[in-house]
């Protein structure tokens, strides 16, 4: 017979990953909504661009990691490559917390507040930290606090060559982040 403690905690697990999908079910009613009521007033809702198809299909393929992984290793995984080819970035890297997070990544964390930048080394001085010894090559990125009910998960980082982050990248990343961390700490040993 399992102990209630063990009962309490896989409830807040599965509570956690429940979190998840109704958010991204949530989006997806919200967006069929709003397409509806154009078409009921006459208007032809307009074809979703390129960059909200690959956002929605990353939310839906992130989801479905937390849903089907037992790993959170799996999880992570499968967020480094969604966004690696959301965003045609060559380095992706999600980083915990209860890692050495130094650098542009513990700031982030620290603040719980995203940062992009296109001149990493000016931006580290500018916030007072050492850049990494073995700094990213890529000019731009996008740095992300993985947050879950008010707990500090870990840093997601997505670094590309061609073009700055914009506002709608940090949106983005940021929720997707948001799923990850729900995610993390539904399949972390501590929380079985």
């Amino acid at each position: 017979m399992r102990s209630t403690g063990k009962l309490a905690a896989e409830s807040d697990r599965l509570r956690a990953r429940v979190e998840a999908l109704e958010r991204l079910a949530a989006e997806s009613r919200l967006a069929e909504a709003t397409r509806r009521e154009a078409e009921a007033q006459g208007h032809r809702a307009a074809e979703p661009s390129e960059a909200v198809v690959a956002e929605l299909e990353a939310l839906t393929e992130v989801a479905q990691a937390a849903a089907e992984a037992k790993d959170p290793a799996a999880v992570v995984t499968s967020v480094e490559q969604t966004l690696a080819r959301a965003f045609g970035a060559r380095m992706v890297r999600v980083r915990l917390a209860d890692e050495d997070l130094d650098g542009l990544a513990g700031r982030v964390l620290e603040r719980q507040v995203p940062l992009r930048t296109s001149t990493y080394v000016e931006t580290c001085r500018r916030e007072g930290v050492a850049p990494s010894a073995s700094p990213p090559t890529e000019p731009h990125a996008l740095l992300a606090p993985l947050l879950a009910g008010g707990q500090r998960v870990g840093v997601v980082e997505v670094w590309r060559r061609t073009r700055p982050f914009s506002a709608a990248d940090e949106r983005f990343v940021t929720t997707l982040g948001g799923l990850l961390a729900l995610a993390l700490r539904a399949l972390s040993p501590s929380a079985r």
